[in-house]
């Protein structure tokens, strides 16, 4: 089913351009016949794409930053492949909101850091995660698009296809599609499930507090992490029960307050009434980063929503969202 499962919470509780050959090392994870280099045209950043240069230059700011975090992740479990792995930068929408960093490892794709500017003039670390599953996957945005004829890369069409790689605050990536006639397709850039058309998305969020995210402005001299995981499932549809609980809100929930309630109830889910779709939701939570920055009180606390995908506490506080969970 190619419709986002999120649409089904919404009825219980309610740039860069792509091209096959910017993420070369994704393009072995599919057995679809190679796309010509030309068969999709650029509208924007207009990279050379036949030459070694072709990936863009990112600030030194945001390479800084990514660096620190890599450095930082590789004595996490499930992050030491980190050590060794070269990194890859690439812009995405709009304009040159945020960066994609993609980790390789002997060749493969072993993980990520989305690395977005915030008002201040500085970048804080968006979302990141480890593993061969990725955004803006070749393999998987070719699957996606088999699945619709207006937009399928075996058509005539394919010329005057427009691939636009977005992401969309706070937690949202995703990919834009235009045909030579006009019609769009918007799809989730992580696991190519079809989201509904933009004019019905729901309003952006308010700002989190950048202060409680690992930031530019932020990183201290001294940098400690700390894991923890929990026995919790993967997938909230699995098991509605959740769905009776009394919610609590999001916003009250600092990182103390978060630790206690997964210690009592290893099983929350997280949600946003009629927004689901910004923020990767529902999800059950599988585990935690904390930062402790000497600059900071605060540590900056990134979750395990699933996939080993971490998104920042900070977003959740600052959402309309709550927490829910299955009885134990």
């Amino acid at each position: 089913m190619l419709m986002r499962k999120a649409l089904s919470v919404l009825l219980l509780s309610t740039a860069m351009m792509l091209t096959p050959c910017m993420f070369p090392q994704m393009q072995a994870a599919t057995s679809a016949e190679p796309v010509r280099p030309d068969a999709v045209v650029l509208t924007a950043n207009p990279i050379d794409l036949g030459s070694a240069s072709s990936e863009i230059a990112a600030p030194q700011t945001v390479r800084q930053l990514a660096e620190r975090m890599i450095r930082t992740l590789v004595d996490q479990p499930d992050f030491a492949c980190w050590k060794e792995a070269s990194a890859a930068y690439y812009p995405l929408g709009p304009g040159l909101h945020s960066w994609l960093v993609l980790l390789n490892c002997q060749e493969a794709p072993s993980g990520y850091l989305i690395i977005t500017a915030v008002p201040d003039g500085g970048y804080v670390v968006s979302q990141y995660g480890t593993g061969p599953e990725v955004p803006y996957s070749q393999a998987v945005l070719r699957r996606s698009l088999a699945a619709f004829p207006a937009f399928n890369r075996a058509s005539d069409k394919l010329l005057s296809l427009h691939i636009t790689a977005v992401y969309a605050d706070p937690l949202l990536p995703y990919w834009e599609v235009r045909n030579a006639e006009g019609e769009r397709l918007f799809l989730d850039a992580m696991d190519g499930s079809m989201l509904p058309d933009q004019k019905n998305w729901p309003a952006s969020p308010p700002t989190p507090t950048v202060s409680h995210m690992l930031g530019s402005r932020n990183f201290g001299n001294k940098m400690e992490a700390v894991s923890r995981n929990y026995q919790s499932f993967a997938d909230p549809y699995s098991d509605l029960t959740w769905m009776h609980s009394k919610p609590i809100p999001a916003s009250g929930t600092s990182p103390a307050v978060l630790q206690r309630l997964l210690d009592h109830h290893p099983s929350l889910v997280f949600q946003v009434s009629g927004a689901n779709l910004r923020y990767q939701a529902p999800f059950a939570v599988q585990g935690y980063h904390k930062y402790t920055l000497d600059t900071n009180l605060t540590p900056a606390v990134y979750l395990d929503i699933g996939r080993k995908t971490f998104v920042p506490l900070a977003v959740l506080q600052a959402s309309q969202g709550s927490w829910q969970y299955k009885p134990n």
